[in-house]
């Protein structure tokens, strides 16, 4: 999702904006080679948008940072509930979003998963996801 700084007089959680008309937009992101950051370059390039940048190194400094109003983030929604919840955030609706992006999981061949990769695929599981196991990974 897409999350700017929620105005003080600002009511609402979310609102429907036209990213095309609003490049002026600092654009918050992670490092180089995080996969957050790669899907947001991808979004940018497919709107042909080229607005400023500024890379922070954790999901929580990206928040921190909308919240300051230094900036818009494509985030996770999990990572910013709470921010969305007591109203500091808003949700930022775009035709194009949410986006959908595909997660791997990888452990080692006749071995057991480590006990947080169980649990992401539990997770997955009564989330309706599709949790395949390939090459001879334990799910435990």
């Amino acid at each position: 999702m897409l999350v700017a700084p929620a105005p003080a007089s600002n009511a609402r959680r979310s609102r429907r904006v036209t990213l095309e008309d609003s490049p002026s937009a600092t654009w918050l992101l992670r490092e180089p080679g995080s996969g957050t950051r790669g899907t947001t370059e991808e979004l940018l390039r497919e709107l042909e948008l080229a607005p400023a940048v500024l890379t922070v190194g954790s999901n929580g400094a990206i928040l921190e940072s909308v919240e300051m109003g230094l900036g818009i983030a494509l985030i996770s929604g999990d990572a910013a509930a709470s921010q969305l919840e007591s109203g500091a955030l808003e949700e930022w609706r775009h035709g194009r979003l949410p986006l959908r992006r595909e997660w791997h999981l990888v452990g080692r061949a006749g071995e057991d998963l480590v006990p947080t990769a169980r649990l992401m695929l539990e997770h997955l599981g009564t989330q309706g996801g599709r949790a395949p196991v390939a090459n001879g990974a334990k799910p435990g």
